[in-house]
């Protein structure tokens, strides 16, 4: 038994969980930053009109300092010397916004992730202070997401960041509507259950192939989600909060695994230094991901405050591209809902 916990010790070695405070971008860092907009680049219309080839800043950030790229010498950072990505110049700031979401930078809105490290470190690290000497047990591998997951997801906030530039008025409301998250009844009897049953439908429309049947599916899910709504008297703002995350977190999130799924059949060929990142499969796992996102909402896992919406909202958008393929012109800039296109889709105007 101790030789069989000192090898498990010794092939479950945690990340480092020092913190992060280089004060330039790793080689790494720049392959998956350059290989996030070379993705973007070349999937980024299909997932969205525009967003392949609107120039989107991006942010990433350690413990210590932020970096930005795809802004023109913002005021209070710092050109990195000798440090040029495809061409352009690289700023450092010591003291920046660190959100992962999207971030203002002057007049600029950018994409804004940690960097992987970072990211890496964050579970490890609470448990290595919370457990001691027994955190060695953990299967830190579990907490270590994939090169792939890591560029989709600066794709994921790149995506905020072109809400925020493309529908300004949209975005702000989408934001404004988080307050009454506060109050959301996730903990009220019977509530969490309701969720399930409604999200199992919406599973199932977008797991057939049969359209009559797919119809019929959304017409449940629909009507399950309205007499969720009346059985927990949920009011406007609540409905409110509901419909502005499915648009603000939910396209994101389908923006996100949409990147990572177009990747393979569109033929895109990642960069050579990301297919040299041992983390990096060339984005061959996205089956895998996609089961294992759909299973944390029929399971339960992480619903509580606004996380749910980014499934229900992406696999609304997953649906409209089978039974609506024009659904996004114009969506975007439009204060209509998902659930108002999904519903138009199978009785109509």
């Amino acid at each position: 038994m101790v030789a069989a916990l000192l090898v498990w010790a010794l092939l479950n070695a945690p990340p480092p969980t020092a913190p992060v405070v280089r004060d330039r971008l790793s080689a790494r860092e720049v392959a998956v930053l350059r290989e996030s907009q070379a993705l973007r680049r070349a999937v980024g219309d299909a997932i969205w009109p525009d967003f392949g080839r609107t120039p989107i800043a991006v942010q990433l950030y350690n413990e210590r300092f932020g970096f930005v790229l795809g802004v023109a010498a913002p005021r209070g950072w710092d050109e990195v010397t000798d440090e040029r990505i495809d061409g352009e110049p690289c700023y450092r700031n010591a003291n920046p916004e660190r959100q992962a979401f999207a971030v203002r930078i002057d007049d600029t809105w950018a994409g804004s992730l940690p960097v992987k490290d970072v990211m890496d470190a964050q579970t490890p690290r609470q448990l290595m202070s919370r457990l001691g000497p027994l955190g060695r047990l953990v299967p830190f591998r579990l907490f270590i997401i994939s090169a792939d997951q890591y560029v989709t997801l600066v794709i994921h906030e790149q995506f905020h960041a072109f809400q925020a530039q493309s529908s300004p008025r949209r975005f702000e409301a989408a934001q404004a509507a988080y307050g009454p998250g506060a109050a959301y009844p996730w903990e009220q009897d019977g509530y969490r259950a309701a969720w399930r049953d409604e999200v199992a439908l919406l599973q199932s429309a977008l797991a057939t192939a049969d359209g009559a049947a797919r119809q019929g599916l959304v017409l449940q899910f629909l009507r399950q989600r309205e007499e969720r709504r009346r059985r927990f008297n949920l009011d406007q703002a609540q409905l409110a909060f509901e419909r502005q995350i499915e648009w603000l977190e939910g396209l994101a999130k389908y923006a996100e695994l949409e990147s990572w799924r177009l990747a393979g059949p569109s033929g895109y060929r990642p960069l050579e230094p990301m297919q040299a990142d041992p983390q990096f499969h060339g984005y061959s796992g996205y089956d895998g991901q996609w089961r294992t996102e759909r299973m944390n909402m029929k399971i339960g896992l992480n619903m509580h405050g606004d996380m749910p919406f980014y499934y229900t909202g992406a696999m609304q958008a997953r649906l409209l591209d089978a039974v609506r393929p024009a659904w996004k012109k114009g969506f975007a800039q439009s204060d209509r809902h998902l659930e108002e296109l999904l519903a138009e889709s199978v009785t109509g105007p």
